[in-house]
């Protein structure tokens, strides 16, 4: 059984699948496996994948159950049962050849470590900065990036404890997951590494940042084709206030509410005036969101966006 398995979500999205899958190819560390869970695409990519990259298994899924419910599908699967290590890992990622071997090794010096992120960079300007570790606060309730948009001089180099894990890829202890448990398929996309790491903190977990592991990201390939941008600021408006509900204190809101409301509402509604750019459209969206979350809160499933998906037995 291989030490590290990894989780890989692919949603019609042959090109950028296998550029990640190529990257990994070319690994120095080699002691892994790959679970690619194929989220009910219709563009043939499935077949492609498996034909390209016969040592990756493809579980084909029977339609999009989102970036949880397709991460739970592989997590449940018996080589993440039995690994030590798990990394959930992006498509739209290409990883560099010490990657792997660099986040391990940040496990073995460390036994106290739970969770691991790599240095994170854009793909199309590959010396600036994505996330460089990250920072949680109930009384923000949102994960930030360290470091976004800055060109990378060193300044991130050291490695340290974080207190938000970045989903982009994120490695996590095998007992650690266990533990903690799967992702919250409430959410369907978007927030559940918010979620995960307030998860992971409230249990008395560490996250530690590895920026000599370094992986360059595609930022949002997938969802910005398929389902657009105003239904991405949908499940980010939702799912920032369910985070919430969950995890923070009543006194927490009196700071959240006006950070979520400049932040996250007003600047979208700026931005989408500014550009142009469907602002009707986003602004109905972040009502769906606010309606949505209202529901889901009271027990009952989102009427605007995907439905509660329950695990399976």
């Amino acid at each position: 059984m291989k030490r590290v398995a990894i989780i890989i979500l692919n949603w019609n999205s042959h090109g950028v699948t296998a550029d990640c899958l190529a990257s990994l190819r070319q690994s120095r560390f080699q002691d892994f496996s790959v679970i690619l869970v194929d989220n009910g695409s219709q563009d043939g990519s499935p077949d492609r994948l498996a034909a390209e990259f016969p040592e990756v298994e493809v579980m084909r899924l029977p339609r999009n159950l989102g970036f949880t419910g397709g991460m739970n599908a592989g997590l449940r699967h018996e080589r993440v049962a039995a690994a030590g290590l798990v990394l959930l890992l992006n498509n739209d990622t290409i990883v560099d050849p010490e990657a792997l071997g660099q986040l391990v090794a940040a496990f073995d010096r460390d036994a106290g470590v739970a969770l691991a992120c790599p240095k994170i960079y854009f793909w199309d300007v590959p010396d600036v900065l994505w996330f460089a570790g990250g920072h949680l606060s109930s009384w923000s309730g949102v994960g930030i990036n360290v470091g976004r948009r800055r060109r990378d001089v060193g300044q991130y180099d050291r490695e340290r404890d974080i207190s938000f894990a970045n989903g982009c890829a994120l490695m996590v202890r095998g007992e650690v997951l266990r533990e903690l448990g799967l992702l919250d398929d409430r959410l369907f996309a978007y927030a559940e590494d918010t979620d995960y790491s307030f998860r992971a903190l409230r249990a008395g977990r560490r996250i530690r940042y590895v920026p000599q592991s370094r992986v360059w990201h595609r930022e949002g390939f997938a969802s910005r084709r398929n389902i657009g941008n105003a239904k991405r600021i949908y499940y980010g408006t939702r799912n920032l206030l369910l985070v919430m509900a969950r995890h923070a204190r009543p006194w927490h809101w009196a700071t959240f509410l006006p950070i979520f409301s400049v932040n996250w509402v007003g600047r979208f509604l700026f931005l989408s005036l500014v550009r142009r750019d469907q602002a009707g459209r986003v602004a109905l969206e972040i009502a769906r969101g606010l309606a949505d979350f209202c529901r889901m809160v009271r027990g009952g499933g989102p009427r605007w966006g995907e439905p509660i998906l329950r695990p399976e037995p």
